[in-house]
């Protein structure tokens, strides 16, 4: 089974350069079930691969799957269509048994009239004797025009532009102005990302209707300059702890690559903590020690990914510098915990060592319940629970979601077990 990037496979496309609003297909998906001569019946192997690509199927709410059936040469063409129907047919024969309506399949059956392979063996006749299925959904795109200015002076620049959706990407640059046009899916959230030389990083999301039609987006970039600070509110971690949350590997994203853009550009990561309405921590205090932790964390987070270690200083702050030195409300503390990048001179970071925790491993340990959910790291955590039931229990949670199109990264498994046999509280 091989996966397709949706991003760069567009098929079936039915729109026309100049077109408000573009149709088109794309393939998640597709696995090829191959046959041996004359035979039209699936293995069990056969069916476990439908059943994986129609599990994938349930990420989405309008998917359709296309069924392409064929043969080698040998026969008669005639026989040989007859049997490329047989096989289509075996193939949506079975979907129906598992309840997929159909409504959401859509087959063809071509005989030997579409070979893949022109050689008279039996390598090259495997490869013909196949049916191909295919995972689909059919979108509307536009496309969003705008324009980079320098957030001072107001003038246009170059830069790269890279738009992000669930299942689509697509990137383009601007023009020496700073205007652009690039594709985006209708009705969808999307992350606009923009990168320029000497201009630090902006990032833009936007829930795309057609309104975007006669919009014409304007995204200024701050210069960056020695002691420019900037914030990243996103990069987040969990309570009390130096644990990055999901939703800070796309900021750490960002700030990856405005590092490699400006490569001979070097920062300080300064941790922060909330403990508002107290006088400052003592440096050898947990709240201190916490907001070194923080920042290390990010600072290990972008030398893994390919940020030289001479370029970054990791220094930590306590509460010395909150933005709400009086906070009460949950927004205001949220600011408060932060961590920020000040642009720095490079002779500094090269030479100025990171502050360092004695505990720091205190800090980074969790509790397996109070993780977050994560692809990668699901099967691994499930070890962690001594109990068939839990394991079960969140395998059951974590598949109900993603078919009601919620994100699992936003939640602990101590929120997914406390929801059952309901589904979490939505987050935003």
């Amino acid at each position: 089974m091989s996966k397709i990037l949706a991003s760069i496979f567009l098929l079936f496309c039915q729109f026309a350069f100049g077109q408000d609003v573009l149709d088109s297909t794309i393939v998640h998906l597709e696995t090829i079930i191959y046959f041996d001569t004359n035979e039209s019946s699936l293995t069990d192997d056969d069916l476990s691969k439908i059943l994986q690509l129609l599990d994938e199927a349930t990420k989405y709410s309008d998917y359709k799957l296309w069924v392409d059936a064929h043969t080698d040469e040998v026969g008669s063409e005639s026989a040989n269509l007859l049997l490329s129907e047989k096989r289509k047919d075996s193939v949506v024969s079975y979907l129906l048994s598992q309840k997929v309506s159909l409504d959401f399949i859509e087959s063809d059956f071509h005989g030997e009239s579409m070979r893949i392979a022109r050689r008279h063996n039996n390598a090259s006749r495997q490869l013909n004797r196949r049916v191909t299925v295919r995972l689909f959904t059919t979108k509307q795109f536009l496309y969003l025009e705008g324009t980079v200015i320098d957030e001072q002076t107001q003038k246009g620049i170059e830069a790269d532009i890279q738009l992000r959706a669930v299942d689509f990407k697509s990137v383009t640059r601007t023009d020496t102005n700073g205007r652009f046009r690039i594709l985006s899916p209708l009705n969808s959230n999307v992350t606009i990302e923009v990168v320029a030389k000497n201009y630090f990083i902006a990032t833009k999301t936007l829930e795309i209707t057609e309104k975007h039609k006669d919009v014409k987006l304007k995204i200024p970039l701050p210069d960056i300059k020695i002691g420019k600070i900037f914030n990243f509110e996103k990069i987040l971690f969990v309570g009390n702890k130096s644990i990055l949350l999901p939703t800070s590997y796309e900021p750490l994203e960002h700030l990856k690559r405005f590092m490699f853009e400006n490569e001979d550009l070097c920062i300080e990561i300064a941790g922060h903590t909330n403990h508002p309405n107290q006088p400052k921590v003592e440096v050898n205090s947990l709240f201190y020690q916490l907001s070194v932790a923080r920042a290390l964390e990010v600072y290990d987070a972008l030398n893994e990914i390919g940020v030289a270690s001479d370029r970054m200083l990791a220094r930590g702050y306590g509460n010395w510098n909150m933005v709400y030195p009086y906070a009460v409300a949950e927004f205001q503390m949220k600011h408060n915990r932060r961590v920020e990048i000040i642009i720095s001179d490079c002779d500094s970071t090269a030479t100025i060592q990171n502050q360092e925790v004695p505990n720091r491993a205190e800090f980074n340990r969790a509790d397996p319940i109070l993780r977050h959910y994560t692809d990668t790291s699901f099967q691994r955590d499930l070890e962690n629970f001594n109990t068939k039931k839990i394991r079960e229990d969140l395998t059951k949670q974590v598949k109900a979601m993603k078919k009601k199109d919620m994100d699992p990264t936003l939640y602990t498994y101590r929120e997914m077990l406390m929801a059952l046999p309901g589904l979490p509280p939505a987050k935003q």
